[in-house]
């Protein structure tokens, strides 16, 4: 008895997860109610079962032609486009691309 008291002494009223997309912006945080949160994630968790994954190696059938439709079809939208822009445009992207800053942390 006493560690149930213990343990629901403990438990946090929220869980916070808080965003900042770059150093300079306020970070943008959101508040789950910690049992809300909790029932969902064991809601889910009965689930699993429900949907395997291929064994380790195994591909399902039609795989590769799936794969490589998604390509064929924006190369057909992209027309012609030299590739030394595709590179500086990928570089570029990159550049200017962060990491955002994502934090979970648990509020009573």
């Amino acid at each position: 008895m006493r560690s149930k008291k213990k343990s629901r002494a403990e438990t946090p009223d929220y869980v916070v997860f808080s965003c900042r997309l770059t150093a300079e912006e306020e970070p943008i945080k959101l508040g789950v109610p910690f049992r809300a949160f909790e029932e969902q994630v064991e809601e889910r968790m009965s689930r699993i079962d429900l949907f395997k994954d291929l064994p380790r190696g195994q591909k399902r059938r039609g795989w590769k032609k799936e794969f490589l439709e998604s390509p064929a079809e924006a190369a057909k939208d992209i027309g012609e486009i030299p590739e030394e822009e595709i590179l500086r445009t990928v570089s570029a992207y990159r550049r200017e691309r962060r990491i955002p800053e994502i934090t979970v942390a648990a509020e009573s």
